[in-house]
């Protein structure tokens, strides 16, 4: 079977010696790039680290191999753990390998996505791209992977949910499991340490590959049976598969852009001449508002898309959603919506990171520093677009103050409350609190912002009426 993944040698190649179109010239001049690059100190430094990195795993590997030959059969469960944190490390020194041999072409999202990722550290230690590339192996490898990742969970921890019946977690791995399990992670850990360090490059084709795979939804394109049939028609040649494979989701994706672009592009009815095509529900649910039908009317009488419906409150919520809230809404809305994504991009991501990180957040991970944070970057965004703020990190503080003076017209109220905007927040508040505030003032300016450019919009179409 065709091998995919490695281009080795230092030498310069046929394609670089060939004539190129831009494209390809690119590609060289990147691998050019690559290579004076690792010829410099600075590149000369970043492969040691690397390879003592990837040393540093194998041997973490082989400790945990150790302590897990000491355990013997007594402890299945833990034999079993011990194995699989030594073939993560296996994993985590094959992706450092992978990042060796990384050329300019590639950017580093993919491997840095794979070292976060219990998963994906264990189907690296038994799957490698830069041996072949298979989606036969691929699927295996990510099938062990998941299976031997939720064994550990179950084995590890106890269910709060747990019936009278269930096995309890020590008894969840087999001792024949925890033996294979082990032997499998000595002999992968023996095949690192005589493979010795990665050389070769990776191509363009073969981050195509991996990036498509750590797309949940394209990788099941790609391991579907139209594409599966596809590779065995092609006698099982990897390379010249995945560049029909690659080819061929092009022209899916072209398609459904095109018939989506058509769809959009359709005279809409006149208003209350039809009915709508389509019909979308979805429930929204808060413990800090009461929904009550007159603000939700507010909205209706004013948004056709977009029709809110009251269907429960109750008592207990700190808050009830008033006019004041739906108009803050539909000026947001009115003013951010037609933004292009590069310019929403800088103020939306880390808002709405933080609204994810909030949700995250429970008794066992606190990310209210974090998420304090990414509401700090959305409000910095803001006052570049908006504030005139220059980026510069001298100038910030003067821009915020310029920004908030308009509606807190007092200096001691806006210096208490960005004391929350600080690296550290404010040391006399809890993080909870520093983040109840970075977010309150990312709404501040955000709705200010938005109730300022909705009117400039009004101004300039009643002037040209």
């Amino acid at each position: 079977m065709a091998p995919l993944a490695v281009v080795g040698g230092e030498s310069a190649s046929a394609e670089e010696e060939a004539p190129q179109d831009g494209h390809s010239r690119r590609k060289v001049d990147a691998r050019r790039r690559w290579r004076a690059l690792r010829a410099t100190p600075y590149g000369a430094v970043m492969e040691e680290k690397l390879l003592n990195n990837r040393r540093l795993c194998l041997d973490q590997a082989q400790s945990f191999i150790e302590a897990a030959e000491r355990l013997g059969a007594g402890w299945p469960y833990i034999v079993y753990h011990l194995s699989l944190l030594a073939l993560e490390e296996v994993g985590k020194a094959n992706i450092l390998g992978a990042q060796m041999i990384n050329h300019a072409n590639l950017d580093g999202s993919w491997i840095e996505r794979s070292l976060d990722s219990h998963r994906r550290k264990l189907q690296w230690a038994v799957w490698s791209p830069m041996v072949r590339i298979d989606p036969a192996d691929f699927e295996a490898a990510r099938q062990f992977a998941e299976r031997a990742h939720s064994m550990r969970l179950a084995s590890l921890y106890v269910d709060a949910k747990a019936d009278l019946t269930d096995l309890p977690p020590s008894e969840r791995v087999q001792r024949k499991d925890a033996e294979h399990t082990l032997s499998l992670a000595r002999a992968r850990l023996d095949y690192e340490r005589a493979r010795g360090t990665p050389s070769g490059e990776i191509d363009d084709l073969t981050k195509w590959f991996l990036d498509t795979m750590a797309d949940p939804d394209l990788s099941r394109v790609l391991l579907s049976n139209p594409f599966i049939v596809q590779f065995e028609a092609m006698n099982s040649d990897a390379r010249t598969w995945t560049g029909w494979a690659r080819e061929e989701l092009a022209r899916l994706e072209r398609e459904s852009r095109e018939v989506l672009e058509a769809e959009l592009a359709r005279p809409g009815a006149p208003k209350g001449s039809a009915k709508p095509r389509w019909r979308a529900n979805a429930a929204v649910y808060t413990p800090s508002h009461s929904l009550r039908s007159k603000a939700l009317a507010r909205w209706n009488d004013q948004i056709d898309a977009v029709q809110l419906v009251e269907s429960f409150w109750g008592d207990g919520r700190a808050v009830a959603l008033t006019d004041q809230h739906i108009d803050h809404a539909i000026h947001c809305m009115m003013a951010f919506a037609p933004l292009p994504e590069a310019e929403a991009a800088p103020i939306f991501e880390p808002y709405f990171h933080g609204l994810a990180l909030i949700a995250k957040s429970d008794v066992f991970y606190n990310f209210d520093i974090l998420a304090r944070h990414a509401f700090v970057n959305s409000l910095a965004g803001a006052l570049r677009r908006y504030g005139g703020w220059s980026g510069k990190p001298e100038d910030f503080e003067t821009s915020l103050h310029e920004g908030f003076a308009p509606f807190m017209p007092n200096r001691e109220d806006r210096d208490q409350m960005f004391s929350a905007l600080k690296t550290e927040g404010d040391p006399a508040e809890t993080s909870l609190v520093n983040l109840r505030s970075a977010k309150q003032l990312a709404d501040l300016y955000l709705i200010h912002t938005a109730r300022r450019t909705w009117r400039t919009i009004l101004d300039r179409t009643a002037g040209t009426a």
